[in-house]
């Protein structure tokens, strides 16, 4: 009778350990889906900046043009760290993913991750699971 009495027990206990972790799962997805979705929207929001309506027309330009260079420079930046990759990518087949994140080193390694899997969504890149990560290939 002691042991049915463990064996419930153990068994009440995976059943209740296997649901936090699927509760812990939702959490963290839905973090993420609400940090995209906020990535995208200053991204959207800083595109289309412009300067309050009482200003006059000079002052409107200048800060136009500021705006419109500021995000030129971060897309001329996303572009060269592309670059970097699709490079090391064709100089070296089937490196490893972990590999490439020493050759930014401004980046988070995490915006690395979603620029690679964003150029493999793109077709520039092919990613395949390796270990525990993956190898890139050019497209």
């Amino acid at each position: 009778m002691f042991w049915f009495i463990v064996l419930l027990l153990l068994v009440g206990c995976g059943f209740y350990g296997y649901h936090r972790l699927r509760e812990i799962e939702r959490e963290i997805r839905t973090e993420q889906a609400q940090e995209k979705e906020r990535s995208q929207q200053s991204d959207s929001s800083s595109a289309t900046t412009s300067a309050p309506a009482h200003e006059d027309s000079r002052d409107s330009a200048t800060a136009v043009n500021v705006a419109t260079s500021a995000v030129a420079v971060q897309d001329t930046d996303d572009q060269s760290e592309e670059t970097t990759i699709l490079a090391a990518v064709q100089q070296q087949p089937g490196i490893v993913q972990s590999e490439l994140y020493v050759l930014l080193p401004t980046m988070s390694k995490r915006q690395q991750q979603q620029l690679i899997k964003q150029l493999a969504d793109d077709g520039k890149l092919t990613r395949k699971p390796y270990r525990n990560t993956f190898q890139v290939y050019p497209a």
